[in-house]
């Protein structure tokens, strides 16, 4: 996360906490940041300096108006006349990360070397969440090299359960003994 993002998201969520919005800001930024992830070519439009800012700025409000809270819209109109458009994931990481953090939320990934099931992720949600005393929101992924068992990672700190890292430990044990 660069500086402008923590600049621009920041700035953003302060305005929507002072306003009372900022869960509703969260949720619309998401929206905002997945459609234009979906389609980079909007992204560039809004970056060409060949396409007049009038004619960008129009065509956020054609897309977005109505449809988005107001001080979204000029947020989006914003980072379009500097430029900037392409930087709105990270603005939205920015702000995701202060809504977190000033709601007690924490974000954590769980690695698995098959799909977990329901009452498998919430064991691990409600551990991680006695773990660190905030809310857990988990993301799960996939990774047959684990062989087995689970790779977490929360708040920078990685708790590897895998049967990778076991068997690496064996033969690492096995390597020094004989030696």
């Amino acid at each position: 996360m660069t500086e402008l993002h923590r600049a621009y998201g920041g700035a953003l969520y302060e305005l929507s906490r002072d306003e009372g919005i900022e869960r509703e800001m969260l949720a619309e930024l998401g929206a905002v940041s997945s459609i234009i992830r979906e389609n980079p070519d909007f992204v560039k439009l809004m970056n060409l300096a060949s396409v007049p800012e009038e004619e960008r700025l129009k065509s956020l409000d054609v897309c977005f108006r109505g449809r988005v809270q107001p001080y979204l819209l000029n947020f989006l109109k914003l980072i379009a006349e500097r430029g900037s458009f392409g930087e709105l994931p990270g603005c939205l990481a920015a702000f995701e990360e202060r809504y977190n953090a000033d709601n007690g939320i924490v974000s954590a990934e769980a690695v698995s070397a098959r799909p977990l099931s329901e009452k498998e992720t919430d064991l691990i949600k409600e551990k991680l969440e006695k773990l660190s005393g905030k809310k857990v929101v988990l993301t799960k992924r996939e990774d047959p090299t684990l062989l087995g068992g689970v790779l977490l990672t929360m708040e920078g700190r990685q708790y590897d359960g895998s049967v990778r890292r076991r068997l690496e430990e064996i033969e690492k044990s096995l390597s020094d003994s004989v030696l």
